[in-house]
């Protein structure tokens, strides 16, 4: 790519060494293209690296139970799209996908392992898409967080369920501890969530017992 055209793409090239600026016009890797309405690829696909939004918009959405999905956050025109969370987070997170929201995306696209070879030998352009991934993170967590806590409180339910028809009774000799190891989550985390169903009058028990008080209400979660 040109120097003309990477002026117009990344915002630090004045900034730029020499040799880092010929690190960058050196790249084969950069490709021009014009995606569609309803384009869509998934982050753990490792096509791209970062995608940088010429015109159009790009939304990125996190999936959850059943398909249903939580839009995160939209990136437009001159914003950088970062498709490559191990880069910038240290770890890959497989339940994102991107899609086009507008009639057309034109967009310059790097590639995984090229991003990962200039981000490692041009400190400006590693700066530029963690601060531009940075930005994202609050409505990334918060997403998953609030993914992950329904889900927590469904597979309590399904247990208490469960073990309620497997001994015929709404009083089950259950500890914290178990019913944590047995849907893979922190005690703590079940503790909590047990309790806000205490105060609820859901359930009720002391250490080692839990009574159902309303079994519609878990049938309901």
């Amino acid at each position: 790519m040109s120097e003309v055209e990477l002026k117009k793409i990344v915002p630090f090239w004045d900034k730029l060494s020499k040799k880092q600026k010929e690190i960058l016009t050196s790249s084969a890797k950069w490709k021009h293209e014009e995606w569609k309405k309803g384009f869509r690829f998934l982050s753990y696909e490792n096509i791209y690296g970062c995608i940088f939004i010429q015109s159009g918009s790009i939304g990125a959405f996190l999936f959850g139970e059943n398909d249903v999905e939580t839009e995160l956050y939209r990136m437009g025109r001159d914003e950088v799209c970062v498709a490559d969370f191990a880069l910038t987070c240290g770890k890959e997170i497989s339940d994102v996908a991107f899609q086009v929201l507008t009639k057309t995306a034109d967009v310059v696209i790097l590639d995984k392992k090229e991003t990962e070879r200039i981000y490692d030998n041009v400190p400006q352009f590693e700066a530029y898409l963690s601060k531009s991934f940075a930005e994202k993170i609050p409505h990334l967590f918060a997403a998953i967080g609030q993914r992950d806590y329904f889900s927590l409180e469904k597979k309590i339910a399904d247990l208490l369920l469960n073990e309620s028809a497997r001994v015929r009774s709404n009083e089950l000799l259950l500890t914290h501890a178990q019913i944590a190891s047995r849907i893979g989550s922190a005690r703590e985390s079940v503790t909590r969530k047990l309790k806000e169903w205490k105060e609820l009058g859901v359930v009720s028990g002391e250490r080692g017992e839990i009574t159902i008080r309303n079994k519609e209400f878990l049938k309901k979660i």
